[in-house]
C-alpha cells in the first residue's frame, strides 16, 4: 500500500513540476436533452472512455425550472464524474428562475486553486455570455460560449476574453487552455483574431450539427509563448464511442486534445 501511495505521490509532483500529459474536452452538451431527455450520464461515460482530465461544458442549466425542474446540472454531471472531481459553473445570464452559462470541470488528478467567471458583454448579440475558469497548480483552463448572432459583439466577447486571460497568464506565468463553441468558422473574424495570440490545436473537422455535421465552430486552443507543448495524436471531433452516441447525446459533437505540457 505504501507503494502505490509514493507512486501516486511522485505522479503528482510530476504533473505540478514536469511534464503534464493532459486529455482536454471541449463539448456543448446543449442543456443535456436536444434529442434524449437527460444525456447527461451518456456524455460523463464517454468522458471517462476518452481520460479526459479537463471538460469544458457549453449551454447549462443551473437550477432553471422551466427546463429541470431546478436542477444544477453541472453539479449532476460532476458527481456522475466520479469522486473528487470540480466544476465551476460560468452564469452567463437569468433564465426560468435559475442560470444559464458554461462550466469548466476538472479530474481530481488536479488541485483547483481557483474558480471564477469572466462575463462577456452583449452587445447587439443574442445574449450575454460567459467564460468558466480554473486554475489549478498547473495551468489554467477556460470554456467560452460565444454569439451566434452578431458578429462584431462575437469579436467584442473573444477580445475581452483573451484580454482577461492574458492578464491572468502574466500575473501568474501558468499555461493557459481555452475551449468552447465559439460559432465562428475558421475562416471568421473572430476565429483570425484569436490567431493572433493562440494556438488553435484542432483540426478544421466540422462539428456541428452532430448527425450531419457541416460547420467547424468548436475549439481548443493555448495561449502562445504561455508553455512549451506537444500534440498527442489527432486532435479534433469525435464521432463514435462505445459508451455513446455523439449524435443524440448532443447537437455538437465533443472535441478532443491530447496535450503533453513541458
Amino acid at each position: 500500500m505504501k507503494k502505490f501511495i509514493l507512486l501516486a505521490l511522485l505522479f503528482s509532483l510530476a504533473d505540478i513540476w514536469g511534464t503534464c500529459h493532459l486529455t482536454v474536452v471541449s463539448y456543448n452538451v446543449g442543456v443535456f436533452n436536444k434529442y434524449v431527455k437527460n444525456s447527461s450520464p451518456e456524455v460523463a461515460a464517454m468522458m471517462r472512455e476518452v481520460g479526459a482530465d479537463v471538460i469544458g461544458l457549453c449551454e447549462l442549466d443551473s437550477c432553471s425550472i422551466v427546463r429541470n425542474q431546478r436542477r444544477d446540472q453541472l453539479a449532476e454531471f460532476v458527481d456522475q464524474m466520479g469522486e473528487g472531481w470540480k466544476g465551476h459553473f460560468g452564469k452567463a445570464m437569468s433564465f426560468g428562475g435559475g442560470g444559464y452559462g458554461v462550466g469548466a470541470v476538472v479530474s481530481p488528478r488536479f488541485r483547483v486553486r481557483e474558480s471564477y467567471t469572466i462575463p462577456l458583454p452583449k452587445g447587439k448579440g443574442s445574449e450575454p455570455r460567459a467564460a468558466a475558469v480554473v486554475e489549478t497548480e498547473r495551468f489554467i483552463f477556460a470554456c467560452a460560449h460565444l454569439d451566434f448572432a452578431d458578429g462584431p459583439s462575437r469579436l467584442r466577447q473573444a477580445e475581452i476574453l483573451s484580454e482577461r486571460l492574458l492578464e491572468r497568464f502574466e500575473a501568474t506565468g501558468k499555461p493557459v487552455i481555452l475551449c468552447g463553441d465559439m460559432n465562428a468558422a475558421p475562416d471568421n473574424a473572430t476565429i483570425e483574431f484569436f490567431r493572433q495570440n493562440w494556438d488553435i490545436i484542432t483540426s478544421e473537422d466540422l462539428t456541428f450539427p452532430s448527425d450531419k455535421p457541416r460547420s467547424c465552430i468548436d475549439y481548443i486552443m493555448i495561449l502562445r509563448g504561455s508553455c512549451e507543448y506537444d500534440v498527442i495524436g489527432h486532435a479534433g471531433p469525435k464521432k463514435r464511442f462505445w459508451a455513446g452516441n455523439p449524435k443524440t447525446a448532443s447537437d455538437h459533437l465533443p472535441v478532443i486534445a491530447r496535450i503533453r505540457l513541458k
